[in-house]
């Protein structure tokens, strides 16, 4: 049985929490922007760089799904305490880093660390709050989520103009020391076991290299292309792991991730519903990245502004999100959830080279509200689905379900876009009636799925004939947009349905005073 704690063990631990999930994605919006700061100051190339992110993802990947385990294990107050520690110390050798491979390395330690403190989060709220009201505080870490995805493109930009890249990573060692400080003094020390079982090292093992092999794969899709002879070597060897580790779990008393998950309907929905949210998520921040950009000629500035009014309607209202679980069926939030994210993609239709910042507006305040509302209560429905024993576990195969949808997304928003607008461009070409040479085609094409372009790329075209050719390449972005954005449609609304026919919630009654 959770023991109970006091309201001022509630709000500090709360508080604790809300600043690691405000953390967590600050850094990851304000890295983006640093790689090439980064590059440029260690004289590094670009794709060697590009590493400081997959690094982290693979490396947090890899250890999520333990991470959770070990907490159901030696105790989520312990686990959230390492996974800290080795976050604020990874920090502090990236921000020292003069050499690239050790601010890699530094990076994959970094996402260890982030492995390790995000299950326990779960637990920590299963412990802080009673049944009704832990939709609320989930939605408050929702709220925190939002804020960090808000602020982290114009904190980073801050940081990199007035005190350098490293600071970006600096910055976390002193939030991290006020969670340490709070967590040891507010959460009640555990025992050294908190349950009987122990880790499988075998199944540990080929569980992350499954896992590592496959978000291998998924990261190097886009480069190498989806017929490359690399990508499949990679998912094979992915999912062979991944089979010998079913294999290897079969018929073992204790599982590290319990056989009882896959018979339960409600967490398996709320896993697949988080990664058909990360998913459109992700899908959405490529296509309307590219839009602002490419389109509508905005710089990254001006793209990062407009993106605020959808983080900050997504953190505003994920707090309410989590409430409304507390009140009613919590299908109900998260199925209106969905709507209004079909609603907002609706909008995105229509967009084209003359759209209004009204319009923009309109549709990323809408997708950010559609997030909001359900997120909280699919991250909340997952918690209670599960024992309170397992919810560490459960909530580290959860962030994974999460991290791949996310992976996935961009796979599938950028690919899906690519070819679309390559075949559009040549229907385009044809009744247009324009000939060119076959060097002239190449170029045209190269550009076209770029993801940024202008006229000066367009070497060896006439001067009389780009307006035109300008025009042909932004409507099949356009046209090929519009279908990727369908689909997503068509994603939320499965995601609606699947999420009222499938999660079943247990009525919460309020624990007699």
């Amino acid at each position: 049985m959770t023991k109970s704690i006091s309201s001022f063990q509630s709000f500090w631990i709360l508080f604790s929490l809300s600043v690691l999930v405000f953390l967590i994605n600050v850094d990851y919006t304000a890295v983006n922007l640093a790689l090439v700061s980064i590059a440029a100051d260690m004289e590094a190339p670009l794709n060697t760089v590009q590493w400081v992110l997959s690094a982290y993802v693979l490396s947090w990947g890899a250890f999520v799904v333990l991470a959770g385990k070990m907490a159901d294990i030696y105790g989520k107050r312990r686990i959230l305490l390492y996974g800290v520690w080795i976050f604020v110390i990874a920090s502090a050798i990236i921000g020292l880093s003069a050499d690239p491979y050790i601010l890699i390395a530094g990076r994959v330690l970094q996402g260890i660390g982030g492995a390790l403190f995000v299950p326990p989060i779960y637990s920590l709220v299963f412990m802080t709050a009673p049944p009704e009201k832990q939709g609320f505080v989930i939605g408050v870490l929702g709220g925190a989520a939002g804020l960090g995805l808000a602020t982290g493109p114009s904190f980073g930009g801050l940081i990199l103009s007035y005190l350098g890249w490293d600071w970006i990573f600096f910055v976390n060692i002193p939030l991290g020391l006020i969670v340490i400080a709070v967590i040891l003094l507010v959460v009640d020390k555990e025992p050294k076991l908190v349950s009987e079982n122990k880790v499988d090292h075998v199944g540990a093992g080929l569980l992350a290299i499954g896992l590592v092999f496959l978000m291998i794969a998924f990261n190097q899709a886009e480069a190498w292309g989806i017929d490359s002879v690399y990508l499949y070597v990679l998912m094979a060897f992915g999912f062979g792991a991944l089979y010998l580790f079913g294999k290897q779990q079969r018929g073992k008393a204790e599982q590290m991730i319990p056989f009882s998950f896959f018979k339960n309907k409600t967490y398996l929905g709320c896993v697949g519903g988080v990664f058909v949210f990360e998913l459109i998520f992700s899908s959405f921040i490529v296509l309307m990245g590219l839009y602002l950009q490419n389109i509508l000629d905005y710089d990254a500035k001006i793209a990062g502004y407009i993106f605020l009014s959808m983080t900050l309607s997504f953190g505003l209202f994920s707090p309410l999100g989590g409430k409304l679980v507390d009140l009613v069926d919590g299908r109900i939030p998260l199925v209106g959830g969905m709507l209004l994210l079909f609603a907002g993609l609706s909008i995105t239709l229509f967009f084209d080279g003359s759209s209004s910042l009204t319009q923009i507006i309109s549709a990323f305040l809408l997708v950010g509200l559609g997030f909001g509302l359900s997120l909280s209560p699919v991250n909340a429905i997952m918690m209670q689905s599960v024992d309170e024993k397992d919810v560490s576990t459960a909530a580290g195969i959860f962030a994974m379900s999460a991290l791949v949808g996310c992976t996935i997304g961009v796979i599938f928003a950028s690919s899906l876009l690519t070819g679309l607008a390559r075949g559009f461009l040549t229907q385009s070409l044809v009744s247009a009636d324009f000939v060119l040479s076959s060097e002239q085609t190449r170029t045209l094409f190269t550009v076209a799925t770029s993801a940024r372009y202008s006229p000066e790329h367009l070497t060896g075209f006439p001067l009389e004939i780009l307006p035109k050719v300008l025009q042909l390449i932004d409507g099949s972005f356009l046209h090929a947009m519009s279908y990727v954005q369908m689909a997503s449609m068509v994603l939320a609304l499965l995601g609606a349905l699947g999420s009222y026919y499938f999660i079943r919630v247990k009525p919460k009654k309020p624990k007699a005073a």
